[in-house]
């Protein structure tokens, strides 16, 4: 009996997510943008506008803690903002890419930018032995000359044993 506090006690606590982009330099930094940095289209232009919106049922949790049972015991969640969180990874990457981004509000130089829409479907990362995590956003490019072209992306990751109640 003495040993079911250890088993089960940390199961029961709120984790909370720290959202951080871009990765550390100890992660292998961005492979997306370097994979794409020679990807440019010549007469073209490279000014892209982005716009990030959440579209998750729910926007309470971004996750659950299981214990040993496989039960669900308590939340993962974050103070970060995700709109914010995936915005940055975009404009991050495209930066990288060779794109010249267009702040909120601004305007283009050109009438043949890009239009980047990002909409959330899913954050969830299940608490169980490890963090495991799954992010998945449709993404519609439009423009000039561009039909608009939805794309749904998926990413899944694993990382850790789950000793602490916080994770970035």
């Amino acid at each position: 009996l003495a040993s079911i506090p250890s088993i089960t006690g940390c199961a029961f606590g709120t984790r909370h997510a720290e959202l951080s982009y871009p990765p550390s330099a100890s992660d292998g930094g961005s492979l997306i943008a370097s994979a794409h940095s020679e990807a440019s289209v010549a007469g073209k232009s490279r000014e892209i506008v982005v716009q990030v919106t959440d579209q998750r049922d729910s926007r309470e949790r971004i996750g659950n803690v299981r214990n040993g049972f496989c039960m669900d015991t308590a939340d993962v969640i974050t103070n970060d903002d995700l709109n914010l969180w995936i915005k940055s990874a975009l404009i991050s990457e495209l930066a990288n890419a060779g794109y010249t981004i267009v702040p909120d509000g601004g305007r283009t130089t050109g009438d043949d930018a890009i239009a980047l829409n990002a909409e959330i479907l899913e954050v969830y990362c299940d608490v169980y032995i490890s963090f495991d995590a799954d992010v998945s956003m449709r993404v519609t490019l439009s423009g000039k000359d561009i039909q608009p072209l939805p794309k749904t992306y998926e990413g899944d990751g694993s990382v850790g044993v789950a000793w602490d109640l916080t994770a970035k």
